[in-house]
C-alpha cells in the first residue's frame, strides 16, 4: 500500500522546510489523478458539478434547470438527456462557445477541432438510441478504459469508465491551443450504467 505520509516526509526533507497547504493540495491532486494548475478551464467548471444528480419525479435539480436557462434551451426538466447541456454550460462558463443545439450529444462530434485523447478532450460516443458526450480525464492502467467526467452518466455528474473503442471522436475548442495533457493513469471504476 502506498504511504502518502512517507512521501510528504521525503518532500519536506528535500525542500528543507515545511510544506504549505497549497503544496499538500497539489501533491494530493497529482496522486489522485488530477493536474492542478493545468486543467483546462472547462474541466475546472465541470469538476464543480461532480456529484450533481437528477431528482426523480416531479421535482428537478435546480442546477440542471439553471444550465437550461443559461443556454436558453427549450426544456424545463432533468429527465431530458442532459449530457450535452452540461457540456455546453461548462464550456459557456469557461468562455467557450458550444456548438449549435449542443444539448444534442451528436453535435459535439464535429465541434472545434480534432485532437488526440488527452485531459480535457471532449469525447463523443455513439450508442443505441442516441449519442453521449463526456470529458476525458484519464485512462486505466491496462489502457482499456478512458475515464470520462460527464453528465447524465447513471443520472448524475461523475467520472465513469468507457471502453476505449466506444469513443469515436475527440474534440478540442478551436479557440484554445491544444494543451497535449497526458492522460493520468487512474484506477478502474464504474462502467456508466445509463446515458439516457
Amino acid at each position: 500500500m502506498f504511504d502518502r505520509k512517507a512521501l510528504f516526509d521525503k518532500i519536506r526533507e528535500v525542500k528543507g522546510h515545511p510544506l504549505t497547504q497549497a503544496d499538500v493540495d497539489a501533491v494530493n491532486a497529482v496522486l489522485d489523478g488530477l493536474q492542478p494548475g493545468t486543467d483546462p478551464r472547462w474541466l475546472i467548471e465541470a469538476r464543480k458539478d461532480l456529484g450533481l444528480k437528477e431528482i426523480p419525479g416531479a421535482q428537478h435539480a435546480p442546477r440542471i434547470i439553471n444550465m437550461l436557462k443559461l443556454l436558453r434551451y427549450p426544456f424545463s426538466d432533468d429527465e431530458t438527456p442532459w449530457c450535452g447541456t452540461a457540456m455546453a454550460a461548462w464550456m459557456t462558463q469557461a468562455g467557450i462557445a458550444p456548438p449549435p443545439q449542443a444539448y444534442r450529444a451528436a453535435n459535439w462530434r464535429d465541434w472545434g477541432m480534432p485532437c488526440t485523447p488527452q485531459v480535457g478532450a471532449v469525447g463523443v460516443k455513439s450508442r443505441v438510441g442516441g449519442n453521449h458526450v463526456t470529458m476525458i480525464v484519464g485512462i486505466t492502467a491496462d489502457r482499456k478504459f478512458y475515464k470520462g467526467l460527464g453528465a447524465n452518466q447513471s443520472n448524475g455528474v461523475n467520472i465513469a469508465d468507457f471502453p476505449v473503442d466506444v469513443i469515436d471522436s475527440f474534440r478540442w475548442p478551436s479557440t484554445v491551443a491544444v494543451a497535449g495533457l497526458s492522460l493520468p493513469v487512474m484506477p478502474r471504476g464504474t462502467l456508466v450504467g445509463s446515458e439516457a
